[in-house]
């Protein structure tokens, strides 16, 4: 089963380098990675690479972020004997001060199964974008949103869910999520408000 990661950015802050060892640090070795850079939001560089690319699954690592070692093996295992379109899994959130959080399902305030229902995942986010994987049939019917600056991966699984595609939880830690000021998901309360009205607006194109 081959893998595509691609790694999406428009402007490099610095981190880029090292999300692409973490690419070429897995242990799985049949990995297509492409780095696509772009001049506008996120989803416009990550659309271009997925028509490059070739794989079985998909994951998208953006330039800031790392994948654990075993994070491409672990998901081929998992796709290997389930038949879900697109998977979500742990993750660990690691701050500039050295600071780490563990993030999976249980450990949130979420209640009932870690795979959320449609419903569940309109009413909160409760994916985290930097832990998922897909199958490329998910990807057959459309890509992500370009028009969006925000919530992107978010309104892609409201989509795949609604569409019929089926989500899968794999029990692993598969990525690092660096949480750093310069983040959308950080920052002024005016950018704060303004994710907010976003979010409200993709939750309303699907209710």
């Amino acid at each position: 089963m081959k893998v595509t990661v691609i790694i999406p950015y428009n402007v490099s802050r610095g981190y880029l380098d090292e999300a692409i060892d973490s690419v070429g640090s897995q242990t799985y070795r049949d990995v297509e990675l492409i780095v696509e850079q772009g001049d506008c939001v996120w989803p416009v560089s990550a659309n271009k690479a997925i028509k490059k690319s070739s794989g079985d699954l998909i994951k998208i690592l953006h330039e800031d972020d790392l994948l654990t070692p075993r994070s491409v093996e672990h998901a081929v295992e998992y796709f290997s004997s389930n038949d879900a379109d697109f998977i979500h899994s742990n993750a660990i959130n690691f701050f500039e001060n050295g600071r780490e959080e563990q993030w999976n399902p249980s450990n949130q305030k979420y209640p009932g199964s870690p795979v959320p229902t449609f419903e569940q995942n309109l009413a909160e986010n409760r994916i985290h974008g930097g832990s998922v994987t897909y199958r490329r049939r998910c990807f057959e019917e459309r890509l992500f949103d370009e028009t969006l600056w925000t919530g992107e991966e978010w309104e892609f699984h409201l989509w795949l869910q609604k569409s019929g595609h089926t989500l899968g939880y794999l029990n692993e830690f598969t990525g690092r999520y660096r949480r750093h000021s310069n983040q959308k998901s950080l920052g002024s309360r005016s950018r704060q408000k303004d994710r907010q009205e976003e979010f409200s607006r993709i939750r309303a194109k699907f209710k």
